[in-house]
């Protein structure tokens, strides 16, 4: 946690919500992203319109998936990172090592 930048660590947080909101047990890659889309300053959503993107595209492609994911019926109130999550992160964890960068989104300001 202490490589991700705080606007990471933020969208990590804004992901928790909507997971317990839909009664989902983890947290995934996709509620990571749709938070940094509603994020005002993260630019995620300029840098792909300027790569030609479909912004509207990728949010309604974001939701759907989203509502695939199975619900838990008797929610504990607890969500996790899932493995899907966890595995990005290290991936991202070992580029930014191999890079010699000392923040996690460096790498996606630097594409």
């Amino acid at each position: 946690m202490e490589k991700f930048t705080t606007k990471f660590q933020q969208a990590l947080a804004e992901a928790q919500s909507p997971a317990l909101g839909h009664e989902h047990h983890f947290i995934e890659p996709a509620y990571v992203l749709s938070a940094k889309f509603n994020q005002k300053d993260s630019g995620v959503a300029g840098l792909l319109a300027r790569a030609g993107a479909d912004i509207n595209q990728i949010r309604t492609g974001l939701n759907e998936s989203l509502e695939r994911i199975d619900r838990i019926s008797e929610h504990p109130g607890e969500v996790h990172i899932s493995n899907d999550l966890n595995h990005l992160s290290n991936l991202t964890d070992k580029l930014v090592q191999q890079r010699q960068e000392q923040y996690i989104s460096e790498k996606i300001n630097s594409i």
